[in-house]
């Protein structure tokens, strides 16, 4: 398991379902994905350490397993729309 915060962030933008599906975009526990739940978000007003705000998801799993993953605004600017 890694623990940490990512570097680099790949994205890929998809124009529908279809597209998502032909460009291999399925998420099958064949494939070694897990299906999990959000249980709850938590935002966190001065989050990182410069202060600015995160957004913490809960997840829980099947088995009752428990993923946490942050996002941040500058996170989400990285994405192109």
């Amino acid at each position: 398991m890694r623990i940490g915060f990512t570097k680099h962030l790949t994205v890929t933008i998809c124009e529908d379902s279809e597209d998502a599906f032909a460009k291999g975009h399925t998420y099958e526990a064949e494939k070694g994905f897990r299906a999990v739940t959000i249980e709850s978000a938590v935002v966190v007003v001065h989050g990182t350490g410069q202060g600015n705000p995160t957004v913490d998801l809960v997840m829980v799993d099947a088995e009752g397993n428990k993923y946490v993953t942050m996002i941040t605004g500058n996170l989400l600017r990285t994405i192109p729309v």
